[in-house]
């Protein structure tokens, strides 16, 4: 929640300077009056837009606003918008005793041109939904072009027992029953600045950058576990079946770039995404919900680390030496 405040409150203050900026180039007759009305409208504009998004149109908890085709959410996006861009106009109109937007010269021009800004806008949102953040920033630069490597903390999430829940609830059932848990992960993830990389069957893979990723990795597995324990009942009245998760944490270096030509994704590759997929299958042997690696404890602050067990040296396929594994204290797996 903090961070959503923290970029309402920075799109606001940047929307009420470059409105009071085009106030200022538009001033006709009183230059603070334009430019307080400016200010005005783009602050109003921007904070109403913003709330409409983030409580109603991007909120995983709305799931009948969620599961909107994406062409829908985009119009009805654009529609929200456009109806906020008259509210805020007519705001700031009324502050100064001005009279009302569709009472002056050129207010269709101007709305038309405000409501075509709200739908291409929109579009945007969807189609970074629909990519990623990831890709869509590497599609709109050359970051990924060529490969690199980097730093990253990586999460493997993985839901237990899914060979008999797909058999229980068949596949479309079982489809339905990951979209759902994908939802409750969604915000967890979000809050803790995680990127989703890609959805793997019933696994999704996380990562963060190396040092937000240390501070924020352990904290993100505990809300995902807490997340889906408190939609229990929920998850038993829908379905028939709660779900559970296993999570793997480990950091290390790894190659991101761009791979494909008509279905064009960043694909990360290294020894840390086939680490972490074997300390996911640790942690099953283990019967633990969360399994870190030493090389991330290790940069872990003394606070963090409280409620971690050491496990036993843990030898993995395809890995020389065993590795030293942690288990985060709580329920199994």
């Amino acid at each position: 929640m903090r961070r959503l405040i923290h970029v309402t409150a920075i799109v606001t203050v940047i929307s009420a300077v470059m409105g009071g900026l085009i106030g200022a180039l538009q001033a006709q007759t009183s230059l603070g009056w334009s430019v307080l009305t400016g200010m005005v409208t783009g602050a109003s504009i921007a904070a109403g837009c913003t709330g409409v998004e983030i409580g109603l149109l991007s909120n995983t908890q709305l799931r009948l606003v969620r599961r909107l085709p994406p062409l829908v959410l985009a119009l009805l996006r654009g529609v929200l918008y456009s109806a906020v861009i008259l509210g805020g106009m007519m705001l700031a109109q009324s502050l100064v005793g001005a009279p009302m937007p569709w009472q002056q010269d050129g207010f269709g021009a101007q709305f038309a041109l405000s409501c075509a800004i709200a739908a291409v806008f929109s579009t945007g949102i969807e189609v970074v939904r629909f990519l990623g953040r990831e890709a869509s920033w590497a599609l709109v630069s050359v970051r990924y072009t060529q490969p690199r490597l980097e730093e990253r903390v990586v999460m493997f999430a993985d839901v237990s027992g899914s060979t008999a829940l797909g058999e229980q609830l068949g596949a479309l059932g079982f489809h339905r029953f990951l979209s759902e848990v994908a939802l409750d992960l969604a915000r967890p993830i979000n809050d803790a600045g995680g990127q989703v990389h890609r959805y793997v069957g019933d696994a999704v893979i996380v990562t963060w950058p190396r040092a937000a990723g240390a501070r924020a990795c352990l904290d993100c597995a505990r809300a995902m576990h807490g997340a889906l324990d408190q939609a229990a009942p929920r998850y038993q009245r829908r379905h028939g079946a709660v779900p559970r998760i296993r999570i793997a944490l480990h950091v290390g270096e790894v190659a991101a770039g761009e791979m494909g030509d008509w279905k064009k994704e960043i694909t990360l590759l290294g020894d840390v995404m086939n680490t972490t997929a074997r300390i996911e299958a640790a942690a099953k042997n283990a019967g633990a919900a969360t399994v870190l690696s030493d090389e991330l404890v290790q940069l872990m602050g003394s606070a963090q680390r409280a409620g971690l067990v050491p496990l036993p040296d843990t030898p993995l396929d395809g890995k020389a030496a065993p590795l030293a594994l942690w288990r985060d204290g709580g329920a199994a797996a």
